[in-house]
């Protein structure tokens, strides 16, 4: 199933070189590990890979054109303003909203958005702000309360929000943007402070200072690219949707031999991978072993990195979401806190509930071998009894290691000039890549230590090493 105009094989091969073999900066900046195997890429919520052919035009429009700061009549600064111009008109285009009736603001970034649409309420004079956001709201639109002087309000279903966003609570864009943005002219005087606020287009006055116009004549080429490669939205959607759909079902179908499935899958009621518009191409799940016990996202992800799959764990900045569907209370949710729970500190579990989920999300340049990884990477997971007794595939071909929930992992140097390195091939050496530590890690290696020594030079193939094995190894 193909709906782009280019085949999706194609794309992939001649797009996306990153998703065939990648090399990554460890946690220490100065050691380089080198993933040769293809990379499987299941992070596209989060931020998706770049095509190739961007990356040329846009480098190609650089080199041919000059632009300058749009707030001139210089021809350099009235290409710029037609960029951006343009590149708004565009956009509007892209999510089909009539120019008539809807205008396009540039800022840095979604948050934002956020925070400008709500000062410009907020500063209105006639208006108090009565904020109300959905339960599963990203932590940015839950941020936003804090503005709130008239109040808020949590809405738990669809149907609540729904039914508030019937009423009629509209506000003139000319009172939204009094005293907001940009301005006309400022008087600064010790007495005589005044200011006339931009009177033309609604962007005029809410874009604060220069738009980014270099990034915005990166646009029109990412949307020629876009279009070029994959037609339109709905096609994305399609493409994406299906890939989900069948990542689902497989997923869901893992048993343990006595069972009980391999994934808790957080899924809504409504939602159905058959439909677009009631389900993204995005999994939210958490992993448990044969007996039942959570396994952690923590480990799960570092092992997903061993085996080049790249996915998010931890809260995804939705709490709300993410207390809804493992079921956390308030009252659990501030104790967490208290003993030390932090987005991305590894702590997986407590009082018997994960403290988040592991998330893949597939997107336009995603594969039916992205499916097939990760179905197989987390197969491997069948029948394990303990977070101790996973075992994983490796390089090293004396055999299989089984990985604690440490998860610490081994690498064979290629080329190293370090201390006290020896010249073989096959020397081993203890690498916590992972963690933030960016002392020399110390290995032994039967009667002889070695001292790893950060290096840019240094090229690691990863495998696992147990945890008695670690426990000797790193002093």
């Amino acid at each position: 199933m193909n709906p782009y105009p280019v085949p999706i094989d194609r794309i992939r091969r001649k797009e996306y070189p990153l998703l065939n073999s990648e090399s990554l900066p460890t946690r220490d900046s100065l050691t380089l590990t080198r993933l040769d195997a293809e990379t499987t890429y299941l992070d596209h919520a989060g931020s998706t890979p770049h095509p190739k052919s961007l990356m040329k035009d846009y480098q190609k429009l650089m080199n041919a054109h000059l632009f300058g700061n749009p707030h001139s009549q210089s021809p350099s600064s009235l290409r710029s303003t037609e960029v951006v111009e343009t590149g708004r008109l565009r956009m509007l285009h892209f999510f089909r909203a009539d120019p008539e009736h809807f205008d396009l603001v540039f800022v840095a970034n979604a948050t934002a958005a956020l925070k400008l649409v709500a000062e410009g309420v907020r500063g209105h004079a006639k208006s108090r702000l009565w904020y109300g956001y959905h339960a599963d709201s990203h932590t940015s639109l839950v941020g936003l309360r804090e503005l709130a002087s008239a109040g808020s309000r949590c809405f738990f279903t669809d149907t609540e929000v729904a039914t508030w966003l019937s009423e009629d609570f509209d506000i003139p864009s000319d009172e939204l943007i009094d005293g907001q943005g940009t301005v006309d002219m400022v008087i600064n005087d010790a007495d005589d402070v005044w200011h006339a606020t931009k009177q033309g287009a609604l962007h005029e006055a809410l874009e604060d200072g220069t738009p980014a116009f270099h990034s915005i004549a990166a646009l029109h080429c990412a949307l020629d690219v876009h279009t070029r490669l994959y037609g339109c939205m709905s096609d994305v959607s399609q493409h994406a949707g299906h890939l989900a759909a069948l990542l689902y079902t497989r997923m869901a179908s893992l048993l343990h031999s006595n069972g009980t499935p391999v994934c808790t899958i957080y899924k809504h009621s409504a939602s159905d991978y058959q439909d677009p518009r009631t389900q993204g191409p995005t999994i939210a799940f958490n992993l448990r072993t044969c007996r039942g016990a959570w396994i952690g996202k923590s480990d799960f992800e570092r092992l997903a990195t061993l085996n080049n799959i790249q996915l998010r764990t931890g809260g995804v900045c939705n709490p709300g979401g993410i207390a809804s569907y493992i079921d956390l209370s308030p009252k659990e949710m501030r104790e967490n806190y208290a003993e030390g729970l932090r987005c991305g500190n590894g702590i997986d579990e407590m009082n018997g509930k994960p403290t988040g989920i592991i998330r893949v999300s597939l997107g336009a340049p995603s594969h039916m071998q992205d499916v097939e990884a990760c179905v197989k990477f987390v197969a491997r997971f069948v029948d394990v009894e303990s977070n101790q007794d996973v075992q994983l595939d490796h390089p090293n071909p004396s055999g299989r290691h089984k990985v604690s929930s440490k998860c610490f992992f081994w690498g064979r140097r290629k080329e190293a000039t370090g201390v006290n390195t020896p010249r073989s091939r096959d020397a081993e050496y203890a690498v916590q890549i992972m963690t933030q530590n960016t002392q020399a890690a110390q290995a032994a290696k039967g009667e002889q230590s070695y001292l790893l020594v950060p290096e840019k030079e240094a090229v690691l193939d990863l495998m696992v090493l147990d945890k008695k094995s670690l426990k000797d190894a790193v002093q």
